[in-house]
């Protein structure tokens, strides 16, 4: 704090952490988005698909496994009406232990592959979703947070589903700028799946509008130059 206090510029994860901390401390804050190579991500979507997947890559700690749990579920009832939706997870086995929670009807569990792999999993989807759980005691961990995987999802240039509390600011980011489809309970849940399957032209609008934002805030020349100019000001103040 005391280090803190004596700074004349400081990072923060996303524009919503830098305003707020800005308005607390009255220093001046400077969003340094999480970066991605686009060019490693970037892929262009298969064309029509017999089965439509659905893909998370990350750990089901936090309680995320729940809402997965839930997104399983509405899947499976569309699955039920003649839809063929699958749920890939890609997590850790060994340090997830609420694998044994999900249906293999609906849901294929893998083993999570080395990061710079990750691209491949992501291209073989159709779909990729992100989750957080309501939850008071761990608000304070994900409020701010824009998880790493969010640019690398958006540069792989598929559809985005998050499905989360109103709280994330994560949310609010998706939602001001149109990346995903976004829900906060299961019946706003329902409605994005049902949209994903029946309205094409909504998911490639979400899907060019997030690849679009991408390459002009989280590429990672982009932040590299946001981080090199920030440095330059400070000492051409000095």
């Amino acid at each position: 704090k005391k280090c803190y206090a004596k700074s004349v510029l400081d990072f923060a994860i996303s524009p919503y952490m830098a305003a707020d901390y800005e308005a607390e401390t009255g220093i001046l804050h400077i969003p340094l988005m999480n970066a991605v190579s686009v060019q490693k991500f970037s892929s262009q979507p298969e064309s029509e698909k017999e089965t439509h997947i659905f893909t998370y890559a990350g750990g089901l700690h936090l309680e995320r496994w729940k809402a997965l749990k839930e997104i399983e579920e509405i899947l499976g009832e569309f699955n039920q009406k003649g839809h063929q939706f699958k749920l890939r997870i890609y997590t850790n086995l060994k340090n997830n232990p609420q694998v044994q929670y999900f249906d293999s009807a609906t849901t294929e569990i893998f083993e999570a592959v080395p990061h710079e792999e990750i691209d491949k999993v992501l291209k073989e989807a159709d779909v990729l979703v992100h989750t957080e759980t309501q939850s008071p005691a761990l608000m304070g961990f994900f409020r701010y947070s824009i998880s790493t995987k969010i640019p690398e999802y958006m540069a792989a240039n598929r559809p985005i589903l998050f499905y989360g509390p109103k709280q994330m600011r994560l949310l609010q980011y998706l939602k001001e700028h149109e990346m995903a489809f976004t829900a906060e309970n299961q019946k706003e849940l329902r409605k994005c799946i049902e949209e994903i399957a029946a309205n094409k032209d909504k998911a490639e609008g979400i899907r060019k509008n997030a690849y679009d934002y991408v390459i002009e805030n989280h590429d990672l020349a982009k932040v590299q130059e946001t981080f090199y100019l920030t440095i330059c000001s400070i000492l051409e103040g000095e």
